[in-house]
């Protein structure tokens, strides 16, 4: 997971679905139907979801490849898995705030051969009875346990490892909600599902390598620029699991200096 920064702005086309839909919800009698009727509001935004983070998905960081990218409602939309009376944060369901672009594995169930996830309708929170049931209540008042890729404090919660493997970054002795967070997160997001660590993994150990190679080389010589080149690539927005290589070489990136441009 990285943080999204990017601004994410629409057309006055698109903003204007999301605005009628959420005025029209408001006043439908079958509001369930009628968001199920009208994804498509928010389904033409994935392009512009995609922008914000190069192109992969904002909680693992994957690229996509042979299927779509969802539009995720990080509050759930129409049903809430650990409140079964809850209806649904129906009235966010065509609120831009509440859209986050998510892989398939991320986002619905899946059970691999040592681990299951995927978000679906899955919205813990710290404090259950803070939870808002409806548009009246006060949604500031929810302390979520899932972490958000468009919060600058949620990101560093993840500590990656040179295997791939991810854990929480900090003790559950230090922090028991900090720890649940990231734990919850980890499981829920599917962050630990077996291909994912090891393509992330070969991603930070590629980096590694590329840096490892380049402090012995003469400076100067093109080949020299060109894997600093690659280096940089890597850790940009668009690379992927950057986010992850950023984490797990940290010391790696902050000693890396290629004398021809400066700081990498």
């Amino acid at each position: 997971m990285r943080l999204i920064k990017s601004t994410i702005v629409l057309t006055a086309e698109q903003a204007s679905a999301l605005s009628e839909g959420a005025a029209e919800v408001l006043a439908s009698t079958d509001r369930s139907g009628y968001i199920a009727q009208n994804a498509k509001r928010w389904r033409q935004l994935r392009s512009v979801l995609e922008s914000a983070s190069g192109g992969k998905c904002w909680y693992c960081e994957t690229a996509r490849t042979r299927s779509d990218y969802a539009v995720d409602h990080f509050r759930p939309k129409l049903r809430v898995a650990e409140c079964p009376a809850h209806p649904g944060y129906w009235w966010l369901a065509f609120d831009l705030s509440n859209f986050r672009l998510a892989c398939t594995y991320c986002n619905e169930r899946r059970v691999s051969e040592q681990s299951a996830g995927g978000k679906a309708n899955h919205f813990p929170l710290v404090i259950e009875s803070q939870r808002c049931m409806d548009q009246n209540g006060d949604i500031s008042a929810e302390q979520p346990i899932l972490l958000d890729p468009l919060n600058p404090k949620d990101p560093p919660l993840l500590k990656f490892l040179l295997s791939g493997d991810v854990l929480p970054r900090v003790p559950e002795t230090l922090d028991a909600i900090q720890f649940r967070r990231a734990a919850e997160s980890i499981r829920i997001f599917h962050l630990q599902e077996t291909r994912l660590v090891r393509g992330r993994g070969e991603k930070i150990r590629y980096a590694l390598t590329l840096m490892k190679a380049v402090n012995v080389m003469a400076e100067g010589i093109p080949l020299r620029h060109h894997i600093t080149q690659q280096i940089r690539s890597m850790l940009e927005l668009t690379g992927e699991h950057s986010g992850a290589i950023r984490d797990a070489l940290a010391q790696e990136i902050e000693n890396f200096i290629d004398p021809e441009e400066g700081a990498a």
